[in-house]
């Protein structure tokens, strides 16, 4: 089954997929961020590869590449995807992203397909400019499903209350922003250590080879944590051991980012859970049995490209003419304002 249902499949959509932040059993957190002055001057620092030292931040790193990320004039790469099911069965994906920097903001568009059980779960966001797009296919009956939010109409209701969002706060579109916003995701979630400098093998499409990278471990921060696991809040905020068996089935403890040392892109994401405090006690009895943490689900970025012209084309989108998308507008008004009061 898909991960026990479509409603856990959407935890592993948001978390995969980027644009409408992290999902958790059903419910979005963590949707906005907001930057602020302390964030941009830190953001805002030199971000050329040569200028980074191991010594620096992971938060200082995380801020640096999605900076990157928002000023870059476009994006484009393939994208593999992992996922661990909870049947003991693994599936492979593939995706595509694109990103253009335009007079409109980021356009961008993120696409997943998945195969599962001799039918594949489609699904993509695409930002034009002017309506955010989110298509999916249902897998249990390939039903289809099309949601539109104007943009325009809800930076005319930003504006009227002051909060349109400016370069370098996409944070405040939760839906918006494609890459940044899946690491800006992240960095509202977790806090990130920096492990080590070390490198992973990526491809151009015809050749691979070895590229240094930054490996940033990522840890719920309290207060996200609580929400998972609400009666272990006063052992967490008091830092006591952690039951992390208690935490959801198939929800990560973990989350490592591996960014690319010279370009600071997250060429690799991997969403990690620590075996039960049960079994690890019996795994180091036997140091031949011992194992790393579980791999959840991860996503790797490969043919990347940066700054190359893209095709005009590769952002529209024109309903066909038998799918009839749903108005989403005031609901996605409704999150943000929902988001902003806290």
């Amino acid at each position: 089954m898909w991960l026990k249902g479509w409603a856990r499949g959407r935890i592993w959509i948001a978390l995969l997929g980027g644009g409408v932040g992290i999902c958790l059993c059903g419910q979005w957190i963590g949707a906005l961020t907001n930057g602020g002055a302390a964030y941009l001057e830190r953001a805002s620092m030199p971000t050329s590869g040569g200028e980074i030292y191991p010594n620096q931040e992971a938060e200082v790193l995380l801020e640096r590449a999605i900076l990157n990320l928002e000023t870059w004039s476009s994006v484009n790469a393939k994208i593999h995807y992992y996922f661990e099911l909870f049947n003991d069965q693994t599936v492979n994906g593939i995706g595509n992203y694109s990103a253009l920097l335009s007079e409109s903001g980021q356009l961008f568009r993120w696409e997943l397909h998945l195969p599962f059980q001799n039918q594949t779960l489609h699904w993509w966001q695409l930002f034009d400019g002017q309506s955010l797009w989110t298509y999916q296919t249902l897998p249990k009956d390939q039903k289809e499903q099309l949601t539109r939010v104007d943009v325009l109409q809800l930076a005319e209701h930003l504006k009227k209350q002051g909060n349109l969002p400016k370069l370098g706060e996409i944070g405040n579109w939760p839906g918006l922003g494609g890459l940044p916003r899946l690491l800006r995701s992240l960095h509202a979630n977790f806090q990130f250590t920096l492990l080590e400098p070390g490198s992973i093998r990526v491809t151009d499409g015809q050749h691979s080879q070895q590229l240094p990278v930054w490996k940033l471990l990522g840890t719920w921060k309290p207060e996200r944590l609580t929400m998972l696991l609400p009666d272990q809040a006063q052992g967490i905020y008091q830092s006591q051991p952690i039951q992390w068996e208690k935490l959801p089935v198939g929800i990560p403890d973990q989350v490592v980012v591996f960014l690319g040392q010279e370009d600071l892109f997250p060429y690799e994401i991997q969403y990690r859970r620590k075996l039960s405090r049960r079994w690890t006690r019996w795994l180091t009895e036997f140091a031949w049995l011992r194992s790393e943490d579980r791999c959840l689900a991860k996503l790797e970025f490969v043919e990347l490209s940066l700054n190359v012209p893209l095709p005009a084309e590769t952002f529209h989108f024109q309903p066909p003419a038998h799918l009839k998308p749903i108005d989403a507008t005031q609901e996605f008004i409704q999150q943000i304002e929902k988001k902003m009061q806290k």
